[in-house]
C-alpha cells in the first residue's frame, strides 16, 4: 500500500477507503474506535490512515476548538456573574457546570481518544508494514 494511505492523506486514502465494501469500512471504523488492529494487511493500511486522521482531528480540537469553547463559556459566565445582571441562580449553576466540564472532562476525553487512535495506528501500521516486507 501507498505510504499516503497509511498516513491518511487525501485523495489516496479516501479512494482506498471507499473502494472497500460497507462491511469492511465498518470493520475498519470499529477497530480504530476500539484501538485494535485488523488482520487483513490492506485493511490495516487503511485503518492506520483512519487512526492518523482521527489523531489530527483530536489534536486540532484540543489546540483550537477546546480553548475557544472554554474562552466563550468563561466570558459568558463572567458576564452573568456581573453584579448588575439579574439571572436565575439555576442558570448560573448550569453554566458553571458546563464550564467545569469543559475545563476538566474535555481535555481528558480528548487525550483518551487520541491515545486510542495512536494505539490503533501503531497496531495497524505494524501489520501493513510486515505484509510489504518492511521492518515493523
Amino acid at each position: 500500500m501507498d505510504d499516503r494511505i497509511r498516513q491518511g492523506r487525501n485523495p489516496n486514502w479516501r479512494l482506498a477507503f471507499e473502494d472497500h465494501s460497507a462491511e469492511a469500512r465498518g470493520r475498519i471504523r470499529r477497530a480504530v474506535n476500539r484501538g485494535q488492529g485488523v488482520a487483513d494487511p490492506e485493511e490495516a493500511a487503511i485503518a492506520a490512515g483512519l487512526a492518523r486522521r482521527d489523531q489530527r482531528a483530536f489534536r486540532r480540537h484540543g489546540f483550537i476548538l477546546l480553548p475557544l469553547q472554554v474562552g466563550i463559556a468563561s466570558l459568558w459566565l463572567a458576564w452573568m456573574l456581573d453584579a448588575q445582571r439579574r439571572v436565575p441562580v439555576a442558570f448560573l449553576w448550569l453554566w458553571a457546570t458546563i464550564w467545569v466540564a469543559l475545563v476538566t472532562v474535555g481535555p481528558f476525553m480528548l487525550w483518551r481518544r487520541f491515545r486510542t487512535a495512536h494505539r490503533a495506528a501503531e497496531l495497524n501500521d505494524r501489520v501493513a508494514r510486515q505484509s510489504n516486507g518492511l521492518p515493523a
